[in-house]
């Protein structure tokens, strides 16, 4: 068994939100000064910014 990671996307832009998870993703706002609170909230592990998604790697999988 092995420990997963959490990994919270974030995107500098509109435009590479949606060139690197397409038009079909939902998003939100939040100010860069809010992450550690997010972090506490949420628990994520690590940050990538700007990840790019091949489209058939796109779909939402259920949890």
């Amino acid at each position: 068994m092995f420990n997963e990671a959490r990994v919270l996307l974030a995107y500098t832009s509109l435009d590479r939100l949606l060139d690197g998870l397409g038009e079909k993703q939902p998003w939100g706002l939040i100010e860069t000064k809010r992450l550690p609170e997010l972090k506490e909230e949420i628990g994520f592990d690590a940050i990538e910014v700007d990840r790019y998604f091949e489209p058939e790697a796109r779909e939402r999988k259920p949890q």
